[in-house]
């Protein structure tokens, strides 16, 4: 299962959509309550943040994503917002897009085609 985090409707269907070709299953959330409780429970495949979520606390993300065993996580944000980018690339093992890059990478990031 991936959990993608994010207040964007646009985002969300082509997720949707690319997780429905791959036969993948995606939870949307739009906080990091919904990712902990994933994270303790076990069985994601991936998770999708996108740093611009509203009202995301950055350091409790930064704790969630330094745990052992994580997924793949793939950070976002506008390509202009470098301050969020710059926080997501010094995390270790996080992958880090601008939203363009993101919005193109998306049946690739699902689906590995």
């Amino acid at each position: 299962m991936i959990l993608h985090l994010n207040n964007d409707l646009m985002l969300s269907s082509a997720v949707r959509a690319a997780a429905n070709q791959a036969g993948t299953q995606v939870q949307f959330s739009r906080n990091l309550d919904d990712l902990a409780t994933a994270l303790q429970a076990g069985g994601l495949d991936k998770v999708l943040i996108d740093l611009q979520t509203p009202g995301l606390d950055l350091q409790r993300l930064q704790s969630l994503v330094s745990q052992p065993a994580l997924p793949p996580v793939v950070m976002y944000a506008q390509h202009v917002n470098e301050e969020l980018l710059s926080f997501a690339a010094n995390l270790p093992g996080v992958s880090v897009m601008t939203r363009g890059q993101f919005s193109r990478s998306v049946s690739k990031l699902i689906g590995g085609n």
